[in-house]
């Protein structure tokens, strides 16, 4: 899919990719393995795609690649993107009907699984509140899986947050690990 302009990543500006396609492309041709061919044919359409929306792209070798990431196996490409956090006022500005708010979260992974959740359920965007782990460090954008370029990511103090609440014109729901209403069946109220 292609990410929206609003997330909290813009479109990379460089990315460097292995150059191991062209090899596979040409043993796939060799071999008749139409699956393989396939796989190749798909990632030069991608980095056509990249080309052609302004993205710089460096080849590179497998071994300059795996320099490159900091994880065992990596997958072929490592992009640099600047990052974009947005302001509170930026993430309503769309009048999103439902926001994902998080305090003071501290494992990267956990939060980069929040915001990739909030993504699949449609939110329009994730409020950081306090001392949050940094949302752009890999680990989280990693476990976003991509989701850090389609969600508007904004950091706010306790302060700020709750001068915010008091124009809010919908609900504000909470979690408890000992609540007693099931999520599902909780009256939601929509803004008005």
């Amino acid at each position: 899919r292609k990410p929206p302009q609003h997330g909290a990543c813009r479109v990379p500006r460089t990315v460097a990719a292995s150059d191991g396609f062209a090899r596979q492309l040409r043993r796939a041709r060799r071999r008749r393995r139409s699956r393989e061919l396939a796989e190749a044919q798909a990632y030069i359409a991608q980095i056509e795609a990249a080309k052609d929306a302004g993205v710089e792209i460096v080849l590179t070798t497998e071994a300059v690649l795996d320099a490159m990431a900091d994880t065992v196996t990596p997958q072929g490409i490592v992009a640099v993107a600047r990052q974009s956090p947005s302001a509170l006022r930026d993430v309503f500005a769309a009048s999103p009907t439902l926001i994902a708010i998080c305090e003071e979260v501290r494992d990267p992974g956990n939060l980069g699984t929040i915001i990739r959740t909030a993504d699949a359920a449609g939110c329009g965007g994730v409020i950081l509140i306090g001392d949050c782990v940094d949302p752009f460090s890999v680990e989280a954008v990693r476990a976003t899986m991509g989701s850090v370029f389609a969600v508007a990511i904004a950091k706010a103090s306790t302060a700020e947050f709750l001068a915010w609440r008091e124009t809010w014109p919908g609900s504000v729901v909470g979690t408890r690990l000992d609540a007693t209403v099931d999520h599902r069946r909780a009256a939601y109220a929509k803004p008005s």
